[in-house]
């Protein structure tokens, strides 16, 4: 997820704003020249309103349902084989 991005980006579920939170990041410099980015790779964005938090994993911030987040760490999500 670029990081530009927070400026954004709200709360899917009340529309507070977002607060970055970063793990891992991936700097390019792609020659500058304009071409100058940061990159989250692993993170949370966590929301001021409602306290709801949303984790980013390999680029992709997981703005799912709260049911949907708490199954995949009981091992019934889709996606983990």
């Amino acid at each position: 997820m670029l990081e530009e991005l927070t400026l954004v980006y709200r709360c899917p579920d009340c529309g507070g704003e977002l607060t970055l939170h970063v793990d891992e990041m991936l700097r390019t410099d792609i020659e500058a020249t304009p071409p100058l980015y940061s990159e989250v790779m692993n993170g949370t964005l966590s929301c001021a309103l409602c306290s709801r938090i949303y984790p980013i994993e390999n680029t992709v911030p997981l703005f799912l349902p709260s049911a949907v987040l708490e199954r995949r760490h009981v091992g019934t999500w889709p996606y983990n084989g």
